[in-house]
Formats: structure tokens, sequence, C-alpha cells
């Protein structure tokens, strides 16, 4: 399957060394939210991943929040914050200018899409970490340092597309 595929692949980028490295770079950012992000870390290490993953949410919403801010708009959050995203992003960008910001994008849209998927009622369970069922308590497995991991590389990829969409 292509998750597991996936998962393998990321497997080796997943451990403490490697997401200090992540950890470094991301605190360097100029819309990164220092505080939180550092309780974030601090609960990864201290095996607190369910605590840490909501962080990590709330930190990734803010994002597409303040994104949004720009607009004239009423203000979303979820799939109507990720489709002004990548509505803004594919009007507004010269793809041979951008290669790069566009494989960025792409990727990081995928993964915003899946992790903050809707599902009606909370019906089925998602094969990944989703939002939804995480803030509303309704994930049926424990969240886990792989989620966490994934959760932070989210937050530095979308943080890295906004400062180079900027």
């Amino acid at each position: 399957e292509k998750l597991e595929f996936a998962d393998k692949e990321m497997a080796s980028f997943c451990n403490l060394t490697e997401l200090q490295i992540v950890w470094e770079q991301t605190i360097e950012k100029a819309q990164c939210q220092k505080q939180d992000f550092n309780d974030a870390t601090c609960l990864f290490k201290e095996k607190q991943y369910k605590a840490c993953a909501l962080i990590l949410f709330s930190l990734i919403d803010g994002l597409l929040i303040r994104f949004e801010e720009k607009s004239d708009k009423p203000l979303n959050v979820g799939k109507k914050a990720i489709t002004h995203l990548h509505g803004s992003i594919i009007s507004h960008s010269n793809f041979e200018n951008t290669f790069f910001l566009y494989i960025e994008f792409f990727n990081v849209d995928a993964c915003l899409n899946e992790m903050l998927k809707t599902c009606e009622n909370f019906k089925g369970r998602p094969k990944i970490i989703n939002r939804n069922f995480v803030v509303h308590g309704m994930a049926a497995m424990p969240i886990t340092e792989k989620d966490c991991a994934k959760l932070f590389y989210l937050y530095y990829n979308l943080l890295l597309l906004l400062q180079i969409y900027s």
C-alpha cells in the first residue's frame, strides 16, 4: 500500500536527531509561533503525543488563518482555508519562475487535504492522523510518535511555502 511505503520512506527522518534539525530550522522562520512550537517539542520529548498533535494542528490552523487575513473575505479554517491557499498560490504564481514553489505547494496541499479532511458525522476511520478526529475527541487510535513527526514536517513545510510565497 502507498501509505506503508511512504511511512517506511519517512522513517529515517523521524528519529530525534533528524527532528532536532527540523525543529532548529522551524524556529528560525519568522511566522513560527515560537512559544507554542517549543511547547510542542517538549511534549513530543515527553511522549505526550496527543497534546503535541493538538498544538501542532492549532499552529497549522493559525498559519492558514493568518494567510487568509490578507484577503477581504471572511476568514475560514480547515478545508475552506486550504482551498483559499490553493487558489491564491495557483492564481498568483508564475510556473517558470517558481518551479520549487509548485513542488513544495503540491506536497503541502496534498498533506493538508488529507490531514484536515472532513468525514460527515465522523463516519469511517482515517488511515493517517486527522485534525477533526483528534480535536473533537473522536480518534479511535492513540496518537503516535510518527503522527507527530508528520505534523512537525507539515508545519515546517507550510512555513517554508508561505515564506516563499510571500
